[in-house]
């Protein structure tokens, strides 16, 4: 076959392949398309299309080279300050996003939640610090009390020794103060317990499902009304720079530590073991997608760029490069 008209066919088939991607033509094989695939889906399960060791291999080999560029964080960085600043021009209050009617419901379930509750009392008055701090709250007041002019050893001596002044008493103020300091942490050392129990129970007391509930309420009457552009005076944009670092550093550790890794493994075993043997038109549907929404979105999205890549010459471009390959083959001059 000569060349001449080897490139006739070239061209005539390449004129024949770019009308597909205009107008109606375009419309319609679009639809065309999606209508095959949606029959082809029904009939194949999620497991027949993709082995979950496929995907687990590719989520192991991304987690292993992801890293956070440079780009990415500044970025980040700027969309924060946009949106910062958007926030501080806004009129929306914090009732635009959350109803009372879900807002009560939220309440009622937290409320509702008292074996976690009490178990996260328990483990905070255990907490050694907890401990520390009311025995340094009691030692305080115990010893301001006595050291007061109502106190029972201001009452012994006819006034408040600690008034007088160290200048006028001397060591005996300072041995006053020894016995009192002295007294104070005996009283505490044996009572400590005991004070960190009835604080517990005072703790369960107040945070019962009425109170919380109560509390919640009054909380709402002096949130529901706080403006979005108020909040945002408490977070800064320089925040942003501050930040970035300290989840970046996380992401790695956990990334290293293998928990991140751990995490993707079971979302994935899960996913495969609960939708494996469904159908991907059955998985679709039970995730809101249908055909006819496929369509529109297709037509939203897909033509304009391909529109735009049309009139670019790029379309052409790729359908010449693949048939040229054809017509200068082997299989076409025979």
């Amino acid at each position: 076959m000569s060349k001449e008209l080897s490139k006739k066919l070239l061209e005539a088939h390449v004129a024949f392949e770019l009308e597909q991607w205009e107008g109606s033509n375009l419309i319609s094989g679009l639809n065309n398309e999606i209508d095959a695939a949606w029959e082809y889906f029904s009939k194949k399960k999620i497991k027949d299309l993709i082995k979950k060791q496929t995907i687990i291999e590719a989520y192991d080999r991304n987690l292993k080279e992801v890293k956070i560029t440079k780009e990415q964080k500044d970025y980040f960085q700027d969309l924060y300050r946009e949106l910062h600043q958007k926030s501080t021009e806004s009129d929306y209050a914090v009732k635009d996003f959350l109803s009372r009617k879900n807002y009560d419901k939220l309440v009622k379930r937290i409320a509702g939640m008292k074996e976690l509750r009490e178990d996260l009392i328990k483990r905070a008055v255990s907490n050694p610090f907890y401990a520390e701090m009311i025995s340094n709250t009691l030692y305080n007041g115990i010893k301001n009390f006595l050291s007061s002019e109502d106190s029972p050893a201001s009452k012994i001596t006819g006034s408040s020794l600690f008034k007088i002044g160290s200048g006028l008493l001397g060591n005996a103020l300072s041995g006053m103060e020894d016995t009192i300091d002295k007294n104070v942490k005996k009283f505490l050392s044996n009572n400590l317990q005991k004070t960190i129990s009835q604080s517990e129970s005072y703790l369960k007391e107040q945070l019962s499902d009425q109170n919380i509930q109560k509390m919640a309420t009054d909380a709402w009457d002096k949130i529901e009304d706080i403006e979005l552009a108020e909040l945002a005076k408490f977070l800064k944009p320089k925040d942003a720079n501050a930040y970035t670092p300290i989840i970046e550093d996380i992401f790695e550790e956990l990334r290293k530590d293998g928990v991140l890794k751990e995490i993707g493994h079971i979302v994935i075993n899960h996913f495969f073991e609960y939708c494996g043997d469904m159908a991907v038109q059955d998985f679709l549907k039970d995730i809101n997608i249908d055909r006819e929404k496929i369509k529109v979105e297709a037509t939203v999205f897909a033509l304009p760029l391909i529109e735009k890549m049309r009139k670019d010459g790029f379309i052409e471009k790729r359908i010449r490069e693949r048939l040229s390959k054809f017509y200068q083959s082997e299989k076409f001059s025979v």
